[in-house]
């Protein structure tokens, strides 16, 4: 199974619902669900082969991306579509958002656990000491950017309340798909959410309150 497509999928459809319309128009390049690398690698064929003899021990979800014009195209009727970044980032046969550097190669566009600066090589040292090196993989919990998670759910709740629960809905379900494909043995979440027990990875509902 690539559950990378499937995942990229299940976020076309959502977003191609006529009811969540102006969740397609803040639907970007940004919100690939995977941020970094693992294993070393970017490439999705590569990573699938090493799943085969590999596992992802460590999930780190992220809040949302750090991304205030997506919130803006979809409070905006008016706004440009952000759509098309996510389709060409979905085809660029790369399993987290990334970017062609100087010399044509295709690198993270963020990848802060595996190639950490110093605010991040604390984090890096010490999952890399306990589980192995390059075997924590980062998504972000909702799909959606803004400049900050509270930013995302009051201001989206004032535009339309039902679109906001429906956006949480899909992203429990989506970060259900994940976490019980990859079945890791940590799962980390940002302080404004509830804490999951790390034995328990059959559902992430009730993470968020809206």
């Amino acid at each position: 199974m690539n559950i990378f497509e499937a995942i990229n999928n299940s976020i076309s459809d959502f977003v191609e619902n006529q009811e969540n319309k102006a969740l397609k128009r803040g639907t970007g390049s940004y919100s690939i669900p995977f941020r970094g690398s693992i294993f070393g690698e970017i490439e999705t064929a590569k990573v699938l082969s090493k799943l085969n003899a590999e596992s992802v021990d460590v999930i780190w979800l992220g809040s949302n991306p750090n991304v205030p014009e997506s919130l803006d195209a979809i409070l905006s009727p008016s706004s440009p579509s952000h759509y098309e970044g996510f389709v060409q980032q979905a085809m660029n046969d790369n399993f987290s958002e990334a970017y062609k550097n100087s010399d044509g190669a295709n690198v993270p566009l963020w990848d802060p656990i595996n190639k950490p600066n110093n605010k991040w090589q604390f984090y890096s040292e010490i999952f890399n000491r306990r589980f192995g090196e390059h075997k924590t993989l980062m998504a972000n919990i909702v799909l959606w950017g803004s400049k900050d998670f509270k930013s995302f759910t009051s201001q989206l709740a004032k535009y339309d309340k039902a679109l906001l629960e429906r956006a949480i809905q899909f992203s429990y379900e989506l970060n259900n798909q994940i976490i019980e494909y990859f079945k890791p043995k940590v799962v980390l979440v940002p302080c404004m959410f509830r804490p999951i027990p790390i034995t328990h990875f059959g559902s992430i509902r009730s993470l968020i309150s809206v």
